[in-house]
């Protein structure tokens, strides 16, 4: 009988320290995957773009957690992602309402706010697993009231779940049986194994849930053997309690360090995100950030310790410069940041001192904490802003280039009306004068006739002149069009540049000389690979740029052949340009004076469309110059090699 009694005593305790083992791993599956769903509902409840940052948290987890069927989020309790998508398809789109045997347990997370553990279930797209579903609410503002937004369900598989309930069956010769309470608390029903299993004075113990809990049941499958004696059963008792007691607080220590785990799973994904995210705490202290957030504030991130207030983060950014915003009345913008800050749903834009642009958003969660993320946004404003220049600058043009043509029109219409009705000239009117009076003699008649037509010329050409100007400009206009239409095409050959430079130069020697203007040519007859009609359009610009900014002095131009490529040159001893101005004047309809009463006319397309002409032919256009002092333009055209060649320097170039 001793020996029975000794027998059944190993027995029970082996049950028994085999029972706390299994319900030890059971709950920490459970508590890892419930910390897991919590999280991401977490980064939902507080994420304006949850949705869009889900693949990169779900695709961390799920790379930390292989074991895991899939990760699914379904705002309005209708499917909308799920993680990995193709094994899970048929899952998407999936209305929760419309499955009698998921739905309860939805309803009872939404209802108590808890992560709900069920299953097992039949999944959709096959198979049995248990779900773990964590509900989300969206808080607005500082109000208590709370928007139900969805549910995050984590789906693992119904063997991996219970794995340690399913080894016990095999490696020993053991009955083992998991229940757990209906929801209305009135009867059980089986989670594993068999329910009577219960019936057998087995070793049971308790797997708590998030919200309820299971039972586990372990016996012998042959029964239990000889009742031991009541001695027997008091040391067994308390050797029992004893271990119980340790496999309890091994168990708490297995979770907390599970738990620790989980967040550090989840901080790793937080890090996956592009943007900067920051934690408060309900006292607005500092919890927690990611990397890219420390990147953002780099002056402050000294402070970034848990503990910190948000205050003193933000009056140590604005002591270091970090807000240009606050330069000069730095108590008033504390005041405002603070303010909305503490709104908790505010959406703001912020400069940094290196002329980043941040959109802020700072959400509320259920406990008081505040949740913010930076999105770096500097590359839509500067285009928002590159697009509000362009078009101011456009206005400009539409008044300049009005004033323009008004002007050359006005002349050849003012000339043109004395031409049509020659009876208003002075010399008309002297002609007819002499040719009346019958004394008059012929060198007279002569005179009056040359004076005559002498006015009739000098207005026809300056209404030539005027029209011409006219043509330049239209021509402008009409290149630029073409040009950025890409309809522009070239005809390109062999050239001798230093004849095409000396042609060129030659049509501004009048002009040249009238304003007392030297002229230095240092060109040579170098062949070139180049459009001639665009070449000399190039050269026209350039020098007549020079001589109309140019007062007094010289025009130099020159040749030097560098590599495969020759580089022209066209300097100026006149007005120069600022050096802020130096980039704007190759803009498209800039000019560095854009006043309509400018002294120098122009459409302000000229040395845009040059550059342009410049680049299709494979060189570059570039500007040195000097306020007050003078000018040089140079650019560089390809050396013609042969007849195969051009394309090859075109490429190097």
């Amino acid at each position: 009988r001793f020996l029975f009694q000794e027998e059944d005593n190993r027995l029970r305790i082996g049950i028994i320290e085999k029972t706390a083992a299994v319900s030890a791993q059971i709950e920490r599956e459970i508590a890892e995957t419930v910390v897991m769903a919590q999280s991401i509902a977490a980064v939902a409840a507080v994420s304006p773009d949850f949705e869009k940052e889900f693949p990169l948290i779900a695709t961390q987890l799920y790379r930390d957690h292989p074991d895991i069927v899939n990760v699914a989020i379904a705002p309005n309790l209708i499917v909308t992602q799920v993680y990995p998508f193709d094994p899970n398809l048929a899952v998407i789109g999936l209305d929760y309402r419309t499955v009698p045997s998921q739905l309860p347990s939805i309803e009872l997370a939404r209802d108590t706010q808890k992560a709900i553990v069920s299953g097992p279930v039949d999944l959709v797209q096959g198979g049995q697993a248990f779900i773990v579903r964590s509900p989300v609410y969206l808080q607005h503002g500082t109000s208590s009231a709370e928007e139900f937004w969805g549910v995050v369900s984590i789906v693992v598989g119904r063997d991996k779940f219970l794995e340690a309930a399913s080894r016990l069956t095999t490696d020993v010769d053991l009955d083992v049986a998991i229940r757990k309470h209906l929801p209305d608390g009135s009867d059980y029903t089986s989670v594993f194994g068999a329910s009577d299993v219960f019936d057998n004075s087995p070793v049971q113990r308790t797997i708590a849930l998030p919200y309820g809990e299971w039972e586990l049941a372990v016996a012998p499958k042959n029964g239990w053997p000889t009742v031991a004696r009541s001695q027997d059963l008091i040391w067994l008792t308390v050797f029992g309690v004893g271990l119980m007691a340790l496999l309890v607080l091994w168990t708490i220590m297995s979770i907390r360090r599970e738990k620790n785990t989980a967040e550090s799973r989840l901080i790793n994904a937080i890090e996956a995100i592009d943007d900067g995210f920051a934690l408060y705490d309900p006292q607005d202290r500092f919890v927690m950030c990611n990397s890219k957030y420390r990147e953002i504030y780099y002056k402050s991130a000294q402070l970034f310790v848990r503990g910190t207030p948000f205050e003193d983060i933000i009056r140590d950014g604005v002591m270091r410069g970090q807000y240009p915003e606050a330069i000069g009345r730095e108590e008033e913008w504390i005041v405002q940041r603070m303010a909305a800050h503490h709104r908790r749903d505010s959406e703001t834009i912020q400069q940094l001192e290196d002329g980043r642009w941040l959109k802020i958003s700072e959400s509320g969660t259920q406990d008081g904490s505040t949740v913010g993320f930076r999105v770096d946004i500097t590359e839509l404003v500067n285009a928002r802003n590159t697009a509000e220049r362009l078009n101011a600058a456009k206005s400009k043009f539409l008044n300049i280039v009005s004033h323009e043509l008004r002007t050359p029109l006005t002349i050849i219409l003012g000339y043109n009306s004395f031409l049509s009705k020659p009876s208003f000239l002075p010399g008309h009117a002297r002609l007819i004068a002499t040719l009346d009076n019958p004394e008059a003699k012929t060198p007279e008649i002569r005179s009056a006739i040359e004076e005559a037509f002498n006015e009739v010329s000098s207005f026809s050409a300056k209404a030539e002149e005027a029209g011409k100007h006219l043509l330049d400009l239209i021509g402008d206009v009409l290149d630029y069009s073409a040009i950025d239409e890409g309809q522009l095409r070239l005809d390109r050959a062999c050239l001798n540049i230093g004849g095409i430079i000396n042609c060129v130069a030659s049509q501004f020697r009048q002009k040249l000389e009238r304003r007392n203007l030297a002229l230095e040519l240092n060109v040579e007859e170098i062949q070139v690979f180049a459009d001639e009609v665009r070449l000399r359009q190039i050269l026209f610009n350039l020098i007549g740029n020079a001589v109309k900014f140019t007062e007094r002095g010289k025009i130099s131009i020159s040749t030097q052949v560098e590599g495969n490529m020759v580089v022209v040159s066209v300097s100026d001893t006149g007005i120069g340009i600022k050096e802020e101005n130096v980039d704007l004047v190759f803009e498209s309809f800039r000019q560095a004076d854009t006043s309509a009463q400018r002294k120098h006319g122009g459409t302000g397309l000229g040395l845009t469309i040059s550059r342009q002409l410049v680049e299709m032919q494979g060189g570059k256009l570039r500007l040195h110059s000097t306020f007050g002092q003078g000018s040089t333009f140079s650019f560089t055209i390809p050396l013609f090699i042969s007849e195969t060649e051009p394309a090859k320097i075109l490429t190097s170039a």
